[in-house]
């Protein structure tokens, strides 16, 4: 029953890296998507123990105290934050991040949730009923003060973001005004400080801080220069996952052929 149960443990941990590599692919033209991977270690290791005579044995191939797995099982996915291409589509208001960084949003709960999916388009608020700018899936931009982008007093064909994330836009009389600054965030070690909240949103793990980005930060570095009329596409490389889609295939077939040499095993022994 041992190789039965480490034979299935592969099965599943395999199973799940499938499932991994399918959305992936799934999403491989969706705009801001960062992909996700997974590992894998040894689930609890029993020690065999041996007699001092047997260990002794002349020609003997296994060390005493010999240590084998009882399975394996898959880690917590990590996901991949690298830079995707950058695709100039022409609409104002449509967003890209160069180099580290995030945009921040108001999640349905009401707390601040991070993206890179800089798709943008003005929504109907439903508790002032203005015109306020908001993510595909009608998610509040906010800016660094926390507020809204709110197109109630200004010409919304007008707004327009600088690389450094200053937000303007002409007045309803005509008069450039400055709305304030983007809410540009810094999180260090994205792979680990953020889960996923669905939907290309992605939240703070507890310990973990987001740094904002100050417009003079974003002018002196590389990190959170905002590209007007332009996306960031998915950061999946295809290539990438179709090899490790044949890889994963192999081993899962070599975890069925354990399977049925348990299965063969367990069919001796009750011949007997």
């Amino acid at each position: 029953m041992g190789l039965l149960s480490t034979a299935a443990s592969g099965l599943q941990a395999q199973t799940n890296r499938l499932d991994m590599i399918s959305n992936n692919i799934a999403n491989l033209d969706t705009v801001g998507y960062q992909s996700v991977d997974t590992n894998f270690a040894n689930t609890l290791t029993q020690v065999y123990g041996q007699s001092p005579v047997a260990a002794n044995v002349p020609g003997r191939q296994s060390p005493p105290g010999l240590s084998l797995g009882t399975g394996v099982y898959a880690l917590t996915p990590t996901r991949s934050f690298t830079q995707g291409a950058i695709v100039q589509t022409g609409n104002p208001l449509d967003f890209a991040i160069g180099g580290g960084g995030f945009f921040t949003v108001r999640a349905a709960n009401g707390q601040a949730a991070y993206t890179r999916a800089g798709q943008m388009q003005w929504s109907v608020d439903g508790r002032t009923g203005h015109m306020i700018l908001t993510n595909q899936n009608g998610n509040p931009l906010l800016l660094s003060n926390g507020r809204v982008i709110d197109g109630n007093a200004i010409q919304t064909n007008t707004l327009s973001v600088s690389p450094s994330g200053v937000v303007t836009a002409k007045s309803t009389a005509g008069a450039v005004v400055r709305l304030g600054q983007l809410g540009l965030v810094e999180v260090a070690h994205p792979g680990s400080a953020l889960h996923s909240l669905g939907a290309d949103l992605y939240g703070l793990n507890p310990g973990y801080t987001a740094t904002p980005i100050t417009a003079g930060a974003a002018a002196a570095s590389a990190i959170g220069q905002v590209q007007s009329g332009a996306l960031e596409m998915s950061n999946v490389n295809l290539t990438d996952q179709m090899t490790s889609m044949v890889v994963t295939q192999h081993d899962f077939g070599m975890a069925s052929q354990a399977v049925n040499i348990a299965d063969k095993m367990m069919g001796l022994a009750n011949s007997l």
